[in-house]
Order: structure tokens, then C-alpha cells, then sequence
């Protein structure tokens, strides 16, 4: 017996030695292979990690599929979305805190199977999308969301959490909870609502926790609570109502009988009044009910009757006073109630029934009217039309009484001001434009009129142009015309030679002109004779000589410019009608000869733009060498013209009257006779 009882020993002795090697060597494989930044436990089968990047939650893949890790915990600005594409399917645990995650997606925790215990405490989340909880209803058991910046819990956020025992909410903004936000937590054990900024709690949102053993509100801004509440609150173990800031009035006598007759409520030494000054501080077990005081409450001032345009921003005020502060209830003259969280205090459940908020949806129209009240309690309505139209009333309540006061608010539109402003405007703009138009033509009718008088008197002026008179005397004899100024006709100028300018003798030493400014005559001293081989008749001859040759020049030069505009023209259309030949001739030939058109057409459509081309080319030579020859007949012409002007001294060309004086003298007698000659050309 002794001999199998110490091979037993041996034998157990062996096992725990092998399995103290085992177990050394797996921890020392599971320490070897534990990520980096990453602290693991392979008794409790758990991971913490630090990570801030990509890489080593990679690291974490190859971790998860060789160990069963139940607890799971990781920090600092981890990606969640790569986190969640981990194998997570066995983790138990799961701690996500510190990450500065902002929203809760939809279905976030899908893959998560076997979840328990889920911290996302230490964050920034501020939204909770529908369905986000959806995947771990079932099976989780606490829920820790303290340290974030939910300002409300949405209706559906902790649907089908049937297990949930622990939900902690504290160090949030929360200042209003919807009545049916907890509905679903019927095995809910601990509800940690504390440093938030509630001022209100109803008998509704606690209707479903029947098995609530501790509720956590301490450090909100609970003023009182409403008799309406506080057998639910009796009905908690433990209720922590410290350092709120209590009003100690008429409305809080229930309450304080409440907390002194029951052994639920914890931390009554930090449970004090804040007001009125005289019991601000006191312990509410020592404040004594039959003190406490109540005002009626009155209106101190209320927004006046007002009318407002179609789709503007509605401002109502009501300002109310009274102790402890009244509630403020707005009644809108479509039925509905309305009031912010913060005067609920007062109302008890009913105000669970009244709105802080509505959108309404105009029948046929693109845009939506809100309707909410300000903390200050102001009834703001924007986008206002006629269905808000009507009377609102504003309702103050305290424990002993109530007031009220209405105010109209009245819509108008725009349209028939608009319309009427447009009338006033547009006739006013028509009558503007009216005398702005009278005003410029008077102004052009006085321009045109000044206009036309200095033509009209500068034709005169050069009507009335003194004759020019030629004196014929001696060598030095000067020689003044004088003519009487008629319009040159338009067809003189293009008429004109530029042969006849070297033949013409106008520009004769012993002729000079001189323009005065009277139609006095100069004679030469009778002692003077006429120069050698001047005469009259020589001047006539040789003004017919110098307008024959213009005419017989400028006809010449037409004539060569019709004939070369006719042969140009005649080239053209010969050459234009050769190529509708040859077009011709190509299309009858395209259709018997369909496959040779294809390779044809372009080669002819090439010819045809480089054949058009030098058609094109030649007409415009030709064009060029008329223009030149016409440009320098013109011009032959003006120089012509020029010295004619020069020679008569009137700077203009048109139908002249030319008088010349002679002298002649007897050499027998030394007799001297004047002849008087008048010659008009035109």
C-alpha cells in the first residue's frame, strides 16, 4: 500500500511539474507573441492595447486568430472602423474608451457576437444613429457612456436592451430625456444620470424599471420634484439627490416629507436648499414645511399685438414672475402646447404632453416651419404663415395659482404692396423717361437748327464771292481774279487727265493772281503796255486746250478701265462656265462608274479648290492693277485741279467767269482803247 501510495505522489508530482512547463511555456509564447504597445494576460485571455495607427492593428489580426482573447481593450485614437474588421467574434469584453469617437454609427457592434460589457466612456460622442446597439441588445449586460457630450438619449437608443443591468450616463450634457427613453430596460439595476444638466424627471420614465435598485442624480440642476414623481423615487433602494440647487418653497413640501419619511435617498448631508437667502444652505431634513412660502405669480411684460409678413421669424416673449419660478406654458391657437424642459418642474407629468419643439410640413410647399421655445422661455416661430395665425396665450403656473395673457399675431403678405409700389415706380420711371426725352429733343432741334443756319449762311457767304479780275500790263503787271463760287460737281474729279498736267502752261512767269476782298477793279498805269506774246486770246486757247485734254484723258482712262473690268468679267464666267462643264461631265461619268467616282472625287475636288483658287488669285491681281490705275488717274486728276486752283486763286474747280482788260494803243495816233473781254467756262 505504501509503495502504490508513493507512486501516486511521484505520479501526481510529475503532472505538476509538466504542467508548470506548459504553462511556462505558453506564457512565455504568448508573451513573446504579444503585439507591440499591447499588454496581454493569457489567464484572464485578455489584450490592452495603446495603438494610433494602422500598422499595428494589423499586428493585432495575426494575435486574435491563434488566441481565444475573451476581454479586449484598446486606446488613443484608435481607428475604430479597422478596429472593427478585426476576428472579434469571442471577445466578451470590450473596452473602446478615450478614442475621441464622435458618432455611434448604425450596427457599429455587428461583429461583436458575445459581447457583455461594453465601455465607451472618455469620448466625444455627441450622436447616436438608429440601430447602432441594435446587434448587441440582446446579450449586453453594462453600458458605460460617461464622460461625453450627449445633450439628449434619442427614443430608440437602448430598444430590446432586455438584459442591460448596469447604464452609466454621468459627466454628459444631458438637460432633457424623452419619457419612453427607457422603456426597454426592464432588468436595469443602476441608472447613473449624475453631472448632467437635468431640471426634470416624470413618473413615465421610470414606469418600466421595475427592478431599478439605484438611481444616481446628484450634481444636476433639480430645483424641485413634482409630487407626481416621488413614488417612484421611494420605490429605488438608493436615490442620490445631492448638491442640486434646491427651492426650498411651498412646491418642494412633498418632496421634503418624502425624503424624511423614506430611507432611500443617500448623501442627505449634501442635500441643502439654495433658496430663498434665508434658508440657502440649510439641510432639507431640517426645513421645516409649515414655513415655506409661495407668491402668485404675474405677468411682467408680454410681446404686443403684432402683425407679421408671410414666411418671417416671429419672436413672443413673456416675461413672468412669482416664487419659486413659475412654468411658462405657450397655447397656440391651433391647440397645441409648448414648453421648454426647464419650466416642467412644476407641471408634473402633463408635461411630458407638451412640445418643446415641432416642424410642420406647408401642404404644397418646399420648405418647413419650426416652432420651439427658448430657455428663457420665448416662443420662436420661423418661416411664419396664416396656418399660425391667431391667438397665443401665455400660461403661468405655481402651486397656488396661475395667469395667462393673449397675444394676436396677424400675416400679411407682400404681394399687394409689391404691386401697388410697382405701379407707383413704373409710372413714375415712364414719366421720368417722358421729359428725360422731351428735354434731348428740344436740345437737338436747337442743335440742328444752329447747325443748319451756319451752313445756310456759309453757303451764302460763298455766293457772294467777289468777281476776279485779270489786269494784262507790262512785265511786272499782276494779274486778280475774282470769281463767283458755284459746287463742283462729284464727276469733275474722277474725270479728270493725268496727261494733260504737263502740257498746261497755267503756271506762266508772267502771270500772277491776287484775291481781294471787294469786287473793285485794279488797273495798270495806262503808260504800261502788255507783255510780248501774251494775248487774251491765247489764254482762251490755252484754258480750252487744258479742258479738252482732262476730258479726252479722264474718258481714255474709263474706257481702259471698263475694258479691262470687261475682260476680267468675261474670263471669269468663261472659266466659271468651263468648270460647270467639267462638273457636269464628272457627275454623268460618277454614275456609270460608281467604284471609280470613289477615287475620283477627291482628286477633282482638289483640282477644283486649286483651279478656284488661281481664279481667285487672277481676279484679284487683275482687281489690284484697276484699283492702281484708278487710284493714279484720281490723283493726276486732284494735281491737275490743284494747279488750276493755284493758278485762279479760288482753292475750288467749278464753272468760272473769267473778265480780262486790255489795252490797246495806236502808234500813229498815241491813241489807247481798253477792251473788255468776259469768258465763262464750265
Amino acid at each position: 500500500m505504501e509503495a502504490i501510495k508513493m507512486n501516486i505522489v511521484i505520479v501526481a508530482a510529475c503532472t505538476m511539474l509538466v504542467s508548470s512547463w506548459v504553462y511556462g511555456m505558453e506564457l512565455k509564447l504568448i508573451q513573446h507573441s504579444c503585439p507591440s504597445n499591447c499588454t496581454c494576460d493569457i489567464k484572464e485571455y485578455s489584450i490592452i492595447c495603446v495603438v494610433n495607427d494602422q500598422s499595428s492593428i494589423n499586428d493585432l489580426n495575426g494575435y486574435f486568430n491563434t488566441h481565444p482573447i475573451t476581454s479586449f481593450a484598446i486606446h488613443k485614437s484608435a481607428p475604430v472602423s479597422a478596429m472593427l474588421k478585426l476576428p472579434v467574434e469571442r471577445v466578451q469584453k470590450l473596452n473602446i474608451s478615450d478614442n475621441m469617437i464622435q458618432v455611434l454609427p448604425s450596427n457599429i457592434f455587428s461583429r461583436f457576437q458575445k459581447i457583455r460589457v461594453l465601455d465607451i466612456s472618455f469620448n466625444y460622442i455627441d450622436t447616436i444613429e438608429e440601430s447602432a446597439f441594435e446587434s448587441i441588445s440582446d446579450h449586453i449586460n453594462a453600458l458605460d457612456m460617461g464622460y461625453n457630450k450627449l445633450g439628449t438619449i434619442p427614443s430608440y437608443a437602448f430598444q430590446s436592451m432586455n438584459n442591460l443591468r448596469f447604464l452609466d450616463l454621468n459627466n454628459n450634457r444631458l438637460e432633457f430625456i424623452p419619457p419612453d427613453a427607457f422603456n426597454g430596460l426592464i432588468n436595469l439595476e443602476t441608472l447613473d444620470l449624475s453631472f448632467n444638466r437635468l431640471s426634470f424627471l416624470s413618473s413615465t420614465h421610470f414606469a418600466n424599471l421595475v427592478n431599478l435598485t439605484t438611481l444616481l442624480l446628484h450634481n444636476n440642476i433639480f430645483r424641485t420634484f413634482h409630487q407626481d414623481v416621488l413614488p417612484s423615487l421611494s420605490n429605488i433602494q438608493s436615490v442620490d439627490m445631492s448638491f442640486n440647487p434646491f427651492e426650498c418653497s411651498c412646491a418642494i413640501s412633498s418632496f421634503i416629507t418624502t425624503v424624511k419619511n423614506s430611507t432611500s435617498f443617500i448623501h442627505l448631508d449634501d442635500t441643502t436648499c439654495n433658496s430663498p437667502t434665508n434658508l440657502k444652505r440649510r439641510l432639507l431634513l431640517d426645513v421645516d414645511v409649515e414655513y415655506l412660502n409661495c407668491s402668485h405669480p404675474s405677468i411682467a411684460y408680454l410681446s404686443p399685438d403684432t402683425s407679421i409678413i408671410n414666411q418671417g421669424d416671429l419672436y413672443l416673449s413673456c416675461q413672468v414672475v412669482g416664487y419659486p419660478n413659475p412654468s411658462i406654458i405657450w397655447v397656440t391657437p391651433w391647440g397645441e402646447s409648448f414648453s421648454h424642459h426647464t419650466y416642467h418642474h412644476l407641471i408634473g407629468d402633463d408635461a411630458t404632453d407638451y412640445n418643446i419643439q415641432n416642424s410642420y410640413l406647408g401642404e404644397k410647399q418646399f420648405f418647413s416651419s419650426r416652432v420651439h421655445v427658448l430657455e428663457n422661455g420665448t416662443l420662436h416661430i420661423n418661416k411664419f404663415r396664416g396656418y399660425f395665425a391667431g391667438n397665443f396665450t401665455c400660461l403661468a403656473i405655481t402651486p397656488i395659482g396661475n395667469v395667462s395673457a393673449t397675444v394676436k399675431v396677424d400675416i400679411f403678405s407682400t404681394f399687394r404692396i409689391v404691386y401697388i409700389t410697382s405701379l407707383i415706380i413704373g409710372g413714375m420711371t415712364a414719366a421720368g423717361f417722358a421729359v428725360v426725352g422731351i428735354i434731348i429733343g428740344i436740345i437737338l432741334t436747337l442743335v440742328r437748327r444752329v447747325c443748319c443756319r451756319s451752313r445756310f449762311m456759309e453757303e451764302e457767304k460763298i455766293e457772294k464771292v467777289p468777281e476776279i479780275v485779270i489786269i494784262t500790263t507790262s512785265s511786272n503787271e499782276n494779274v486778280s481774279c475774282n470769281t463767283e463760287k458755284d459746287e463742283l460737281d462729284e464727276g469733275d474729279d474722277d474725270d479728270d487727265d493725268d496727261d494733260s498736267s504737263a502740257d498746261t502752261p497755267l503756271a506762266s512767269s508772267y502771270v500772277s493772281s491776287t484775291l481781294t476782298d471787294s469786287p473793285k477793279k485794279y488797273h495798270s498805269p495806262l503808260s504800261e503796255s502788255p507783255p510780248q506774246g501774251w494775248l487774251a486770246s491765247n489764254m482762251i486757247e490755252t484754258l480750252d486746250e487744258v479742258r479738252s485734254k482732262l476730258r479726252y484723258g479722264v474718258e481714255r482712262k474709263m474706257e481702259t478701265v471698263r475694258s479691262h473690268a470687261k475682260a476680267i468679267k468675261d474670263s471669269g464666267e468663261k472659266r466659271i462656265e468651263n468648270v460647270r462643264k467639267n462638273v457636269k461631265t464628272m457627275k454623268d461619268t460618277s454614275e456609270k462608274k460608281i467604284e471609280t467616282i470613289r477615287t475620283n472625287v477627291k482628286s477633282f475636288k482638289d483640282s477644283g479648290t486649286v483651279y478656284m483658287q488661281s481664279i481667285k488669285d487672277t481676279s484679284s491681281h487683275a482687281a489690284n492693277k484697276v484699283r492702281a490705275g484708278v487710284v493714279l488717274s484720281v490723283e493726276t486728276v486732284k494735281y491737275t485741279v490743284q494747279s488750276m486752283k493755284e493758278m485762279c486763286g479760288t482753292g475750288e474747280m467749278g464753272g468760272q467767269t473769267i473778265s480780262m482788260m486790255s489795252v490797246e494803243t495806236d502808234i500813229d495816233s498815241n491813241e489807247s482803247k481798253e477792251i473788255v473781254r468776259s469768258v465763262t467756262f464750265v
